[in-house]
């Protein structure tokens, strides 16, 4: 047999003509004995392969997917593209005032950069002209704001099929792409030392000692900025030996011990502020720059913020706190799993000297 005769048969046997009927709208390939669905519902044509070579399974599959169809509208193929876009905008529900305006922005580009008519049946949309557009109005976009542009749009097609607009999403095969792993930088005790004495003695803005309290303070307590930031003196209880901390953009919060290398500063900065129990316990908002100005000049590592808190529940961990003692410090109500999925990067000289223990 020569290969044009091999390929027309192979074609041949692809065909919908190849599938011999069961049932109604049960169709079987005899080559491969598997099993389709083929029938016409309110006026639409349905054809899937139900993914068995099982007869009572197929028989399942086929009354399972036309319960699924029949609670499709005949006419919600009819929807265009620039109507389900719209709807899924509307019904965003409470979010921020930024996200709404990011989202309209997205949608705007649907109507105004999608490479052919918007006002067609979404029906019609087919994956490559998403996958046009994607490309053209994420170009030269990090991948979480691509992440972004993607999510909206597969969720406008989501919606619909939810609504019964649509048999399917024509984007489900599009995923979101991946960020690469960053190095979780974490300085060591000797350099913390070393960058808080040099932003207090250094005059890199015009509250350096109030930066390097900052500093001190999220590495010392480990703490988040936005934490430190919120701390007054009346949330410091010297007596009790215990510091509240408010959640961010809630009303609740949690308390952490002042632990014995943390309470020297603690008490200078109470006296500080004179006694008023309102004032800010740091009376600066952050000290990024400051932390970014000092890695340079001590050529370090681009050690942030979140380095510092890295650090403290390193060393916590170092020294044989449990991890729900350190999850609680943290504010966290997980029993540590965030901090062993997160934050627990033991250094290698731990590692070594636990490993000995089993000599």
């Amino acid at each position: 047999m020569d290969r044009s005769t091999s390929t027309e048969q192979h074609q041949k046997s692809k065909s919908p003509n190849s599938l011999r009927r069961v049932s109604e709208g049960l169709y079987r390939n005899p080559t491969s004995g598997a099993y389709f669905a083929h029938f016409r519902l309110n006026g639409r044509v349905f054809k899937e392969s139900l993914d068995t070579t099982e007869l009572p399974v197929a028989k399942r599959k086929l009354r399972d997917l036309r319960q699924e169809k029949e609670h499709l509208d005949p006419n919600a193929g009819k929807q265009t593209l620039r109507e389900i876009t719209e709807r899924h905008l509307k019904l965003q529900g409470n979010l921020s005032r930024s996200s709404i305006t990011k989202k309209t922005g997205i949608a705007n580009a649907v109507y105004q950069q999608w490479p052919k008519s918007i006002d067609r049946p979404a029906l019609e949309i087919r994956a490559s002209e998403v996958e046009e557009w994607l490309l053209t109005v994420t170009k030269g976009l990090r991948h979480s704001s691509r992440n972004e542009w993607l999510f909206f749009i597969k969720g406008v097609f989501e919606r619909a099929v939810r609504d019964g607009i649509l048999v399917k999403s024509p984007v489900a095969h599009l995923m979101p792409v991946k960020r690469q792993a960053v190095e979780r930088l974490t300085p060591t005790w000797e350099q913390f030392q070393a960058m808080v004495c040099y932003i207090r003695n250094n005059t890199i803005n015009r509250r350096c000692a109030a930066s390097g309290d900052f500093v001190e303070f999220m590495g010392l307590s480990g703490l988040g900025n936005g934490e430190v930031a919120e701390l007054k003196v009346r949330d410091v209880d010297l007596a009790r030996g215990t510091i509240w901390v408010r959640r961010q953009k809630t009303d609740t919060g949690f308390h952490i011990p002042i632990f014995p290398r943390l309470r020297p500063l603690v008490e200078r900065l109470v006296r500080a502020q004179g006694g008023d129990p309102n004032a800010k316990l740091v009376p600066i908002s952050e000290a990024k720059h400051a932390l970014e100005s000092t890695c340079k000049a001590l050529n370090y590592p681009h050690f942030t913020q979140r380095s510092l808190r890295r650090m403290f529940i390193t060393d916590a961990l170092e020294k044989g706190i449990d991890v729900k003692t350190i999850a609680e410090w943290q504010g966290h109500r997980d029993g540590g799993k965030l901090i062993l999925d997160t934050y627990s990067h033991v250094r290698r000289p731990h590692h070594d000297r636990m490993a000995e223990l089993l000599a």
